[in-house]
């Protein structure tokens, strides 16, 4: 290590002071601003001792050589047995949250990356984040981008106590298939269960290869007849356990069915995730419209895909349909997930290759088409043939009219827009486009109606109000509401225009 950060000091002086003290026999601080002799680390200046009394001059000058060697030897030796990779570890965090309580997520890596200056290290490759130093969701995304494999957990610490459980449940969390476990995920996820019983899911995971693994919810009567055939078993709530069993396939469904339970099973099988592959095989079996078991299948990734993206993990969805995806009965909803996803994490290349392969799969689905043109749009591209292929093959529905007729006006093409949305059942946005398609081309009365029809439903839309003092004055010559409206309009810029056009009115009026 060639230098020491200002926070990584913060942390190291009062250590450095705390070990030195007890062993000189005069009062001293070290500070970081000015003092009586310099202490240095690699030949660069880091602190200064003061000493309080200060001592006769020549006294100072007899033993200052071999305090500041002891002082910068001590400092070496903390930094080389309480550092990891150049961070303050472990126990410094524990020194931290003795003080106060700590927001942030922990991160696990595979290899080195440059991390934030404020970061504790762990371990060479577990780290505490403080939440106030970066955003997770954004540097996950940059972690992603460059390729780095990683696993995270958002983390509320309050105590020394609090490190070794956040551990914990950041290695099992990796277990059930989580790249990020957020707060979200934790409201879901049975976190705290699992980790009180870790002990058990350690077990598991070394029996799994042997055993077939159940993961069963309903009755809890029907779940106690499973107690007598399990070599073990855990419960998770009243209604809700994980068992072991030895049983054949085939016997174990059928008992599963006739005892009328949502079960995912996962077969004895050498695999490097079974825990996720039995999570995932459960929340199948959740989804189905009846109580049936489901043996763990490649769908089941698709659908464990779809409940980790609910929680906010894009990381540990993305690699659920990339897994899914060769075997899904549901391709088109699958790449509909990644195109989001990728879209996300700003891979735009793969976002559009997995919405055309959709559309290929699917031409005649007008959502696949919109979704095109929704992210050719967010993007800075022409996203027009595709809105207009959406709303070719579904003219009727709002959504596909509005979204090709709010592009249209980009460059006025307000008598496309009259036509598209006129004999419609559209929402205030589509009836909006309709008022001001209305306006432009000149029908004042129609235009008159919605605008006023429009600001009884929205009173608080200024773009509305606008154009409502607008016909007020060209229509019926009155400007109070124009006088009324004028001083908010010009605070938007995006409305600026149609200030000036008010603006010119109540000046020529004058």
């Amino acid at each position: 290590m060639k230098t020491l950060s200002s926070w990584a000091l913060k942390h190291l002086l009062p250590l450095l002071s705390e070990t030195v003290s007890p062993l000189l026999p005069v009062k001293f601080k070290l500070s970081a601003e000015d003092g009586h002799l310099p202490l240095k680390f690699n030949g660069e200046k880091i602190a200064y001792l003061q000493f309080d009394p200060l001592p006769p001059e020549e006294e100072l000058k007899k033993w200052q050589s071999l305090l500041l060697a002891y002082f910068e030897q001590t400092l070496y030796l903390l930094v080389k047995e309480r550092f990891i990779k150049e961070r303050p570890g472990p126990e410094f965090l524990k020194r931290e949250l003795e003080k106060r309580k700590l927001t942030g997520f922990l991160l696990k890596l595979n290899k080195s990356v440059t991390l934030p200056e404020k970061v504790y290290a762990l371990s060479t490759k577990i780290y505490f984040v403080p939440a106030e130093e970066i955003k997770p969701r954004s540097f996950l995304k940059s972690l992603w981008q460059e390729g780095i494999e990683f696993s995270a957990i958002s983390c509320l610490l309050t105590s020394p106590d609090d490190v070794k459980q956040a551990l914990e449940t950041l290695l099992l969390s990796e277990n059930f298939g989580f790249c990020w476990l957020t707060e979200k995920g934790e409201d879901y996820f049975p976190v705290s269960v699992i980790f009180e019983h870790r002990a058990f899911f350690k077990k598991l995971l070394k029996e799994a290869n042997g055993h077939i693994l159940v993961w069963a919810k309903g009755p809890r009567d029907s779940l106690n007849c499973l107690l007598k055939k399990a070599k073990g078993n855990l419960f998770l709530s009243e209604n809700e356990a994980i068992f072991v069993l030895t049983e054949s396939i085939d016997n174990l469904t059928t008992l599963l069915s006739s005892l009328s339970l949502r079960a995912g099973v996962r077969p004895p099988k050498k695999t490097s995730s079974p825990l996720k592959e039995l999570w995932a095989a459960f929340e199948h079996a959740k989804r189905l419209p009846h109580e049936k078991p489901v043996v763990f299948e490649p769908y089941s990734l698709h659908v464990l895909g779809d409940v980790l993206l609910d929680m906010g993990d894009l990381f540990g969805a993305l690699k659920c349909y990339l897994e899914a995806e060769a075997e899904t009965p549901q391709p088109v909803e699958l790449l509909n997930s990644l195109a989001y996803i990728y879209l996300e994490l700003r891979d735009f290349e793969k976002s559009e290759k997995a919405l055309r392969r959709a559309i290929s799969i699917s031409p005649k689905d007008p959502m696949l088409h919109y979704n095109l043109g929704l992210f050719l749009q967010k993007i800075g591209k022409n996203p027009l043939a595709a809105l207009e292929k959406a709303y070719s093959l579904a003219p009727s529905e709002a959504i596909f009219a509005e979204s090709l007729a709010s592009h249209l006006t980009k460059d006025n093409s307000w008598a496309k827009v009259k036509d598209i949305l006129e004999n419609l059942a559209i929402s205030n946005k589509g009836k909006l486009l309709l008022a001001k398609a209305y306006y432009e081309l000149g029908e004042l009365d129609k235009a008159f109606e919605m605008f006023r029809s429009l600001a009884n439903e929205e009173p608080q839309n200024l773009e509305v109000l606008g154009y409502l003092a607008l016909l007020y004055i060209q229509l019926k010559g009155e400007f109070e509401v124009a006088e009324a409206v004028i001083s908010q309009l010009n605070t938007s810029d995006s409305l600026k225009s149609l200030a000036e056009n008010i603006r010119f009115f109540l000046e020529a009026r004058a």
